[in-house]
């Protein structure tokens, strides 16, 4: 016998929600409620997820219409970047030395704050990979340092500094290495092997749809998912790099969100593709001017009675290195 039931709303989504709340006092769940990342398998200590309000701000929109590929003016910053990301030297790696690449990522979700009662509220945390000269032959190491799970989570709105500090005193760290780079277990890590991926575009494209399956998601969604989650994996080469912008170019839908979009300080411009399924916006963060990738975000398109339209569910920056040591050892 199939049963089917409607999801609560308004008052009785409150009222489902408050054992919840009880049972994951003190914690939040840090990943998307929409999706997981895909190559970070990010210790997630929550038993519920719902993502809270973190508005965007200060953020101009831009109109058009979508055709056959992104929008003119999407198509044209996209190019740019393709173009100038070419004269980006990549971080050379000499022996005994590593690349270090870490994501420093803010997440919300419903906790029971500082403020107390059943709170939207959010966090930081850091995660940083160190991959040596020799990627195949040479040992990788993954650092996850994210907020204890008895700690108090910080409410919403508070400043981004606060939730560093938290993050320094109240974190805990955890690693884990492997030859290669295919880490297993309670972290995981999965490296991309980028020097037998096409410089076509198309065929880029190609690749990923035989990749990975995209399930329920719209193709064009999937396809911009994977190319930003390429790009903001921070191993990306800078001719590769260029190829991924100019693929985003030919999907459907994309266009230019903002051109003063700013993460963690840094600003860039907002590139972004809706998607119905998921109630949800995704938003890649470039300079144009030098092909830079600055972060993601994740935002939410609809008003379900929990989230506003037009909040940021997530986002995460990211930063490279090259050091001559992994930190910790």
């Amino acid at each position: 016998m199939t049963m089917n039931y409607a999801p609560p709303t308004g008052a009785a989504l409150e009222e489902a929600l408050a054992p919840v709340r009880s049972a994951v006092f003190g914690t939040i769940e840090r990943e998307s409620r929409f999706r997981p990342r895909r190559r970070h398998i990010l210790l997630t200590a929550g038993a519920f997820a719902v993502a809270g309000a973190l508005v965007v701000a200060g953020v101009t929109g831009f109109g058009g219409t979508a055709h056959s590929g992104a929008t003119a003016q999407a198509a044209t910053i996209l190019t740019a970047a393709a173009q100038n990301t070419i004269h980006t030297s990549d971080p050379v790696v000499g022996p005994g030395q590593y690349l270090e690449i870490a994501t420093r990522e803010i997440s919300v979700g419903l906790g029971q704050t500082t403020t107390g009662g059943g709170d939207v509220a959010q966090d930081a945390q850091l995660t940083t990979v160190f991959i040596p000269q020799d990627r195949e032959r040479g040992t990788w190491t993954l650092q996850i340092r994210r907020v204890k799970a008895d700690a108090t989570p910080l409410p919403y709105g508070t400043p981004t500094a606060a939730l560093w500090a938290q993050l320094a005193s109240d974190g805990e760290s955890n690693s884990a290495s492997a030859v290669g780079g295919h880490i297993t277990g309670y972290l995981s890590y999965d490296p991309y092997d980028f020097a037998s991926y096409p410089r076509d575009p198309q065929a880029l494209l190609d690749l990923i749809n035989r990749k990975w399956s995209p399930g329920n998601q719209p193709e064009a969604n999937y396809d911009f998912f994977e190319i930003t989650d390429m790009l903001t994996s921070g191993e990306m080469p800078a001719d590769l790099r260029s190829t991924a912008f100019r693929a985003l170019t030919l999907l459907d839908g994309v266009s230019v969100i903002g051109t003063e979009a700013n993460l963690d300080g840094v600003s860039g411009v907002a590139i972004g593709l809706d998607n119905a399924h998921n109630q949800e916006r995704q938003d890649l963060i470039v300079d144009p001017s030098t092909g830079t990738v600055i972060g993601e975000r994740t935002v939410s398109t609809t008003d379900d009675g929990v989230i506003a339209a037009g909040t940021v569910v997530d986002y995460s920056t990211l930063t490279t290195k090259v050091v001559s040591s992994v930190s910790g050892q």
